[in-house]
């Protein structure tokens, strides 16, 4: 048994850093608290939330003021509360629950940003509509540009009396469409000439219709109209509709907080302690609130604190803080901490390496040895009809046995592209179904956190859909699941017995192979009455957004295929397609990648993406590498070429792409607890120098 024995020295040490950040604390200093993987960035936390409440407690509750601990995941939110216990001073959740609740009844001024927004939109597609002379933006409003200001209006007069036909033949051939809209290609031919411009130019307009008449509604005090609402559960603000979502809210939040001394002096004064976990991660409006908070309460003499707990060499993130956090939040004061509590001596010399900067890490423990680290190359000579998806289990499963590997004793592998743990994990067609769309193949590089992230917040438009769809699926079909977790509170709340009863035979009666399937066995049973309890969940499922099949198929066409060209047949054929396939992946794949994103795999053998295992450890870890990450050919290549040549690129560019590799490797391998083990699948002749600086030794596999 090893890791049990603390070293006395060590301990002292630890216990003093702690005693330091709460001298910090107790002379309201704003702090940042960075220590490396496995040092105890969490103990360090709750640590410090636990010396408020003891000794600032009495305090705090005499004048009704609380403590904030902001985390970066749902998970970290879980970890906390679990291990503060019940604390009726903290409130500690993600920074989207957090912020929505200090400025959610602020409704005037929030409605007043929100106002502006709109304003600012509208003055940018006017701009598209009229005058831009962005070669890509041009081009589709030239014809509708000619027009004079009344034959516009004509224009917009007809299209407004043929929207039933517009939408029900929006995805159809362009023929098609033309057919079904003869009154404006008699009236106006040129515009139907091309039917991607004309949806252009329509879509535009009506959306301009929306968005002005959303302000108009907003300066009547019209009901629905007199406040702004955060949806949690979609990234997409429905703006006309008062609906922001998680990256409006920062942008709102930091606005409203700038504007309105009043709103800072409330926060302040409510919560004088505010604790970040993981701050490199951290978006830059939130330390900016931060920033101003701080500012503010220095200006006029209010008691205020902000703790900042993380490690810049765990950014990962391309919307983080990452580095720059002295650059937008001033004057800070350091605490740093050397000390690993989670990895054997072996896996702390090689993350030690890969890190090569100030924080060399060692061990609290005097029996900290008896890990393992190796790398592996992987030699495809003769054996190139095994792809690397098979290379990989079979790495894997050979260590199964020599880990004593279980359920209870897991392997956890971690893989660097989406493509390989989808066929690992054996939900390669999803995968596929979403990146081979126009959307995820013009930005591909969202794809490593709107496909498979197992943070909701950052799961795209429609694979959050498709997982509120499968969250819905799996609940009704666990007999088990309470009542409450499958409908909201406020739609039980007013339901009688008869009506919930009712709803509940629907929910057993929804069936379906595939997902398509699925979706349209709810709508059948839907039927849109507000009096049906069903229909009130399913309408808060999607959000009011979808009232029957072709909806919903319509709105994932359009937001999985933005903008395509419907002159040609061929492409819509094609596109239709691929919807079509999409949706007709079975619930069974679907669930596989449903469990993936809940963290909820059930294998002896459990495959992750680098970037989903940020915050958390295992015993056994495998980490895949190879050349391939999205458009980047030489990621992990061209980083040991710099580092066996004890260089970093020039370039900006080149710089970054250096750093975010580096600290991939470094989060990655230091999930490591006892086992470590490296497998590159591509030739690494060119930059084995690099390699052995950090792992020392290369072993082939299969044995040479």
């Amino acid at each position: 048994m090893s890791l049990t024995t603390l070293k006395p020295e060590y301990q002292a040490q630890e216990k003093e850093i702690q005693n330091t950040i709460y001298q910090h604390i107790d002379r309201w200093d704003d702090i940042v608290f960075s220590a490396g993987a496995g040092a105890g960035k969490t103990y360090a936390l709750v640590e410090s939330l636990k010396h408020i409440v003891k000794h600032h407690g009495r305090r705090l509750s005499e004048h009704n003021q609380k403590v904030i601990c902001i985390t970066y995941t749902n998970a970290a939110t879980a970890e906390i509360k679990e291990r503060l216990g019940d604390s009726q001073l903290i409130f500690v959740s993600t920074i989207h629950e957090r912020l929505w609740e200090l400025i959610k009844n602020h409704q005037k001024p929030l409605v007043a940003i929100h106002k502006g927004n709109l304003a600012k939109k509208i003055a940018e597609m006017e701009h598209d509509i009229s005058t831009n002379a962005d070669p890509k933006v041009e081009p589709k409003f030239r014809v509708y540009r000619a027009l004079s200001q009344e034959r516009r209006a004509e224009f917009e007069d007809i299209i407004s009396d043929k929207l039933d036909i517009y939408y029900r033949l929006y995805d159809s051939p362009a023929n098609k469409l033309r057919d079904g809209l003869t009154d404006v290609g008699e009236q106006f031919p040129d515009i139907l000439k091309n039917v991607g411009n004309f949806k252009k130019i329509v879509d535009t307009i009506l959306r301009l219709k929306k968005y002005k008449a959303c302000i108009e509604k907003i300066d009547s005090d019209l009901d629905g109209y007199t406040e702004v609402r955060y949806e949690s559960r979609f990234n997409r603000d429905i703006l006309h509709r008062m609906i922001i979502s998680h990256d409006t809210l920062l942008e709102y939040g930091q606005e409203l907080v700038s504007q309105y001394d009043i709103l800072k002096k409330i926060i302040i004064d409510s919560f004088p302690y505010i604790l970040i976990d993981e701050f490199q991660d951290t978006n830059t409006a939130v330390v900016t609130i931060m920033r101003q908070l701080s500012a503010y309460s220095s200006k006029f003499g209010h008691n205020f604190l902000v703790g900042y707990f993380g490690d810049e060499m765990q950014s990962i993130y391309d919307d983080g803080i990452g580095h720059n956090l002295p650059t937008i939040h001033a004057g800070l004061v350091s605490v740093n901490k050397f000390l690993n509590r989670r990895s054997h001596q072996e896996v702390i010399d090689t993350i030690n390496k890969i890190r090569d900067d100030n924080t060399d890490q060692k061990s609290i423990y005097s029996d900290c040895t008896g890990g393992s680290v190796e790398f592996y190359a992987y030699k495809k000579d003769g054996r190139a009809q095994i792809d690397n998806s098979e290379a990989v289990l079979n790495f894997a499963n050979r260590y199964v046995n020599l880990w004593n590997i279980s359920q209870e004793n897991k392997l956890h592998c971690l893989v660097l592209t989406n493509k390989l743990v989808a066929t690992l994990s054996k939900f390669e067609n999803v995968h596929s179904g979403f990146t081979g769309t126009k959307y995820y193949k013009r930005f591909w590089d969202r794809t490593n956190t709107e496909v498979l992230s197992t943070d909701l917040t950052k799961l795209g438009t429609i694979p959050r859909l498709f997982f509120e769809i499968m969250n819905f699926q799996s609940k009704i079909s666990n007999p088990r699941t309470p009542l409450e977790s499958i409908i909201d509170r406020t739609i039980l709340e007013n339901a009688s017995f008869d009506e919930l009863s009712t709803c509940i035979k629907k929910c057993q009666e929804l069936a379906g192979e595939s997902i398509g399937g699925f979706v349209e066995s709810i709508f059948n049973e839907y039927d849109g009455s507000q009096s049906s309890i069903f229909s009130q969940k399913v309408d808060h499922m999607f959000n009011g957004s979808f009232k029957s099949y072709d909806n919903f198929y319509k709105h994932v066409f359009d937001e999985l295929f933005p903008n395509i060209d419907t002159e040609d047949e061929s492409v819509l054929e094609s596109v239709n397609k691929h919807v079509s396939d999409l949706l007709s992946i079975t619930l069974e794949e679907f669930g596989r990648w449903y469990r993936f994103i809940a963290d909820q795999q059930d294998s002896e053998i459990e495959f992750h993406t680098y970037h989903g295992v940020k915050g958390l450890e295992y015993e056994n870890v495998i980490v895949i590498m190879e050349n391939d990450f999205g458009r980047n050919r030489d990621k992990f290549s061209s980083f040991f070429m710099h580092v066996g040549n004890d260089t970093v690129p020039e370039e900006d560019k080149g710089r970054a792409e250096f750093m975010n590799t580096k600290n991939l490797l470094y989060v990655s391998c230091s999930r490591a607890i006892r086992n470590l083990r490296v497998l590159y699948l591509d030739d690494i002749t060119k930059f084995d120098k690099g390699i052995k600086s950090i792992f020392h030794e290369i072993h082939c596999y299969p044995d040479c």
